[in-house]
Formats: structure tokens, C-alpha cells, sequence
């Protein structure tokens, strides 16, 4: 029978340890959140080209204005004193309504003072997130120390969180609420997890609307009515957001123009083009990525990807229902196991960039409790192997001659596709170990 943690964290869950342990692993944290705040900044070495969008179309929305055309973005910026950091035809605006409402406020202020402040919302919220979880999550308590710590200090110079921040993409964000909307298992914060689940939800829907899942299948039955009404309440509210983006002639047709931007994105040579094949390609993470390389037009490569996404979809959905109904503690190995399962395969059916595979954070608990169990050891070597791959862009600079043979033709296909592979595999063999799993006995309904 699997039972909760109980073991007491602590202050920062390090107090078991000892003095001399508890102050290096302090200067080694505290050393990379530094790190990571020198590499991203905001100042010159800083390239927002992500926020640029959001500010001239949270701006646009609230004025009157298309927020889907790139001219008349670029002449927002330069009316706030703003020159784009780059090309719109590598950054085509695709964000919802619900995004640029959310954004709206910092659209009345100062360009830079507006950055300042979505970057530091950012910054605070990853670099806090990350910390609470290896810290003070109670499933991690039976994990030792240095491994805790080693892990903050590696998702403090995460490549792709480094490069989130300096874009300013919103993924980090999200990913910082999630973590702590999955993770957290205390009943008085019930209603505060709901409100951050409702604004990640507004800020990157295809990131953030799955885990409605385990928030169904992991909350008290006395706290499922809360849950309902929260999801109600998030419908209205896009309802309202479409409502009011649709009511004016400028942004009517909001629709109609995210779509051509997408298929403009996905043009060849484009920034979303599936059927790249260049040194490094274009990093995308999604399914259809992998297929467009053998499979054509654009339109069946998309349509097997998603019925393929269906498909594992529905597998997930039939073990998570066969593993956690009763009440699991999000400190059991089974709701951490379905956490990081979830992540991976939310990457798979619509577009993602490699940054966005941060959310791959949620898999780094699961492995770290099966590798402080050494029965359980040899199960994660596959899942351990696939995070260190997609920890950076490892092959991005690498090049080899080519000779056209079917073996070359293979090798190719690894070097451009190996993120998006390395994703694929990745939510495969945790879906695998998930559907193996043995439901262990519910968790208490207080720990």
C-alpha cells in the first residue's frame, strides 16, 4: 500500500540536514537563480520578441486595432518607442483574445517598464515554482538532498528557460503555475489553485487546459462542486473575452486572421513549417513535426498526428481513471507518475516550440523518487535518458556529410527530428509504465 510522505519538511526541507549542507546547498541555489537572472535580463542582451507581440496586441485589443497584422503591430511598437527586435515572418501573431486581455494592463504602460514587470512575474514565478517543488513538495522528502538541490541548480541554467525568459513567451509562467496548481495538495488552498489554473489557462490554453484532468481526478469529492464552478466560470469568461474581441470591425474576424497566420507560420521555410530540413531545424515538438518529414501535404501529416494524439489520449484518460479515482495525494507515486506522464504527451498534438518543453519539469519528481528506491531504479534509465536529450539542443551545431543512401536518409531524420523524437518516446514510455502500474490503495483524505 502506497501511503503519503509523512516525513516533516522543514524549513525549505532541509532542516533534517545538516548546518554545513544546508549552507552549500543555499550558496549553490541561490548562485544559479543569479546565474539565471544575469543571462536574462532585461537590457540589451535581451531579445523580447515574444512580449513585443503580446504588448502591441494587448494594446491593440484594448484600442481598437487588429492584433493580427504584423504592420500594425510594428507600428505600435514604434509609436511606444519600441523597434521590433526581429522579422514578424518568425513571429506571426497567434496568441487568443483570452492572452492579450490578461496582458492588457501592462499595455498602458511604458514598453520597457511594461517588460520589466512581465519579466520579473516571470522570473519569480519559475525560480520560486522550482524551489517550493524540490524543497517543500512532501513527495520529494524521501529524495536526498544533493539530488533535490542538483536538480534546482540544472532547471536554474535550463537552456530553455533561458531562452523563454529572454523571449518573454509566457510558457515559463504558465509552467511556474502549474506546478504549483498539480503539485500542491493543501485543502484551504483549494480556490487559489483554482484562480492561478483559470489565468494559465487564459495565458496559453493548449499548455495549461489538459491538466483539467488531474485536477477532476485529484481533488476531494467535498471539492469537485469547486472545481466544476471553476471551469464554468473560466467558459464565461472566454465566452465574454470572444464576445468582446468579436464586437468591434477591427477584431471580427480574430478567427479567421489566427488562421491564416498559422498557415502563413506553416509555409515552407516559415518558423512553423513541419517540413523543414535544415541543420537544427526549427525545434518544434509536436507530432505532425516528426511525420511531415516523411509524410505529405501539411493536411495528412496533421490529421494522422491528431488521431494518433487521440488515440494516446484516451489510453491516458482510461489509466488515469483506473489509477487515481479515490483519491490519490499528489505526493503518491502514482499522481506524480500520471503529472509527468501528462506533461509529455501535452506536447504532442499542436504546435511547440523546444522551449516550451519545460513543462517536462513535472517528469523530474517521479524519476527523482524512483531513483531513491532501487527496486524502482531501472524503470526510469529510458525517461532519464530522453530528459537529458531534450535538456538543450544538443545536435543544433553538429554537422556530417550526406550521400543520399537510405542509411544517411535515416540518420538525417534523427539529427533534425531528435527533439521531437526524443518527446515522442518520452511520452510513450511513461504512458507504457503508467498503464503497468499498480493502483495502489487511495490516499488519505488528510495528511
Amino acid at each position: 500500500m502506497e501511503q503519503p510522505v509523512s516525513r516533516p519538511a522543514g524549513r525549505l526541507g532541509l532542516r533534517a540536514s545538516g548546518n554545513g549542507v544546508r549552507i552549500a546547498s543555499g550558496v549553490l541555489i541561490a548562485l544559479a537563480i543569479v546565474a539565471l537572472f544575469w543571462r536574462t535580463h532585461p537590457g540589451p542582451g535581451q531579445n523580447p520578441r515574444d512580449f513585443e507581440t503580446l504588448y502591441a496586441g494587448a494594446w491593440c485589443l484594448t484600442k481598437h486595432c487588429n492584433p493580427y497584422k504584423a504592420d500594425v503591430l510594428n507600428d505600435v511598437l514604434l509609436a511606444h518607442h519600441r523597434v521590433p527586435s526581429g522579422a514578424w515572418v518568425d513571429n506571426v501573431p497567434i496568441y487568443p483574445p483570452t492572452t492579450m486581455t490578461l496582458i492588457a494592463p501592462l499595455s498602458y504602460l511604458p514598453f520597457n517598464i511594461a517588460n520589466a514587470l512581465w519579466y520579473a512575474v516571470g522570473f519569480v514565478t519559475y525560480t520560486f515554482a522550482v524551489c517550493w517543488l524540490f524543497l517543500s513538495f512532501p513527495g520529494m522528502q524521501s529524495v536526498a538532498v544533493p539530488f533535490r538541490v542538483a536538480a534546482i541548480v540544472l532547471l536554474m541554467l535550463f537552456p530553455k528557460a533561458v531562452w523563454s525568459l529572454n523571449l518573454g513567451n509566457p510558457n515559463l509562467l504558465v509552467t511556474g503555475i502549474l506546478i504549483f496548481v498539480v503539485f500542491d495538495d493543501k485543502p484551504s488552498r483549494q480556490n487559489l489553485r483554482l484562480v492561478f489554473f483559470g489565468a494559465a489557462c487564459l495565458l496559453k490554453p493548449p499548455l495549461a487546459l489538459p491538466f483539467i484532468v488531474l485536477l477532476v481526478l485529484g481533488s476531494y469529492r467535498h471539492l469537485l462542486k469547486r472545481v466544476a464552478a471553476a471551469i464554468a466560470v473560466l467558459g464565461v469568461v472566454c465566452a465574454a473575452t470572444f464576445l468582446y474581441a468579436s464586437a468591434y470591425p477591427e477584431t471580427a474576424h480574430w478567427r479567421i486572421d489566427i488562421a491564416d497566420n498559422l498557415r502563413q507560420a506553416a509555409m515552407p521555410g516559415m518558423s512553423m513549417d513541419p517540413t523543414v530540413r535544415a541543420n537544427g531545424g526549427n525545434g518544434l515538438l509536436n507530432l505532425q513535426y516528426l511525420l511531415a518529414y516523411w509524410i505529405s501535404p501539411n493536411s495528412h501529416s496533421q490529421a494522422i498526428a491528431l488521431l494518433i494524439c487521440l488515440l494516446l489520449g484516451i489510453i491516458f484518460l482510461w489509466a488515469a481513471w483506473k489509477n487515481l479515482r479515490g483519491r490519490m495525494a499528489t505526493s503518491s507515486e502514482s499522481y506524480m507518475l500520471a503529472a509527468a506522464t501528462l506533461a509529455s504527451l501535452v506536447l504532442l498534438p499542436v504546435y511547440h516550440r523546444f522551449y516550451d518543453a519545460a513543462i517536462l519539469i513535472f517528469a523530474v519528481p517521479w524519476v527523482l523518487r524512483c531513483v531513491s528506491r532501487p527496486p524502482h531504479a531501472r524503470r526510469v534509465i529510458l525517461p532519464l535518458i530522453l530528459l537529458a536529450v531534450l535538456y538543450r539542443n544538443w545536435l543544433r551545431t553538429v554537422t556530417f556529410p550526406m550521400t543520399g543512401s537510405f542509411l544517411d536518409q535515416i540518420l538525417a531524420f534523427i539529427h533534425f527530428r531528435y527533439e521531437s523524437l526524443s518527446a515522442l518516446l518520452l511520452a510513450c514510455t511513461l504512458l507504457t509504465i503508467f498503464l503497468m502500474q499498480e493502483r495502489a490503495a487511495p490516499g488519505l483524505e488528510a495528511r
